[in-house]
């Protein structure tokens, strides 16, 4: 929102917004110890006008725990997650 309230255009928000979602997602993956997981942002309505939404979407595989080693490497046994999340756009920026 900084990127609009500064007169960039909503591409260059989009860039900006991309950014700091990427590291979040990698910070937050790396935390859990995984690998960071494949991030989408879009959005719904027209890019950061009043009354949008910000659209984040995620998906990635994760390996179950508590498998012992000899048994994963014959079934690797892992599970695919998805996650989608939206942030409505308020006010005038």
């Amino acid at each position: 929102m900084e990127a609009v309230a500064a007169g960039q255009d909503s591409s260059a928000a989009m860039a900006a917004a991309s950014a700091r979602a990427e590291a979040t997602v990698a910070v937050t993956a790396e935390d859990f110890g995984l690998e960071a997981p494949a991030l989408v942002l879009d959005c719904d309505g027209e890019c950061f006008a009043p009354g949008s939404d910000v659209v984040a979407e995620v998906a990635g595989t994760v390996n179950l725990p508590g498998i012992p080693s000899l048994i994963a490497e014959v079934a690797p046994l892992a599970i695919d997650l998805h996650a989608r999340g939206a942030s409505p756009v308020d006010g005038d920026g």
